[in-house]
């Protein structure tokens, strides 16, 4: 699904929008929030026993 579509779904006017109240509920933009996603997953997944 593109963020467009999801954003318009969610009843946002556009994407800026929809980025706007990310930022201001959660301090960061999305891309931010994505990118630390990634950063603890590859930390979890090399901690992991194999």
């Amino acid at each position: 699904m593109l963020v467009r579509t999801a954003a318009m779904d969610a009843g946002f006017a556009d994407t800026a929008h929809l980025s706007r109240s990310f930022r201001a509920m959660f301090g960061l933009s999305p891309s931010a929030a994505i990118a630390g996603l990634g950063e603890t997953l590859l930390r979890l997944l090399r901690a992991s026993p194999r």
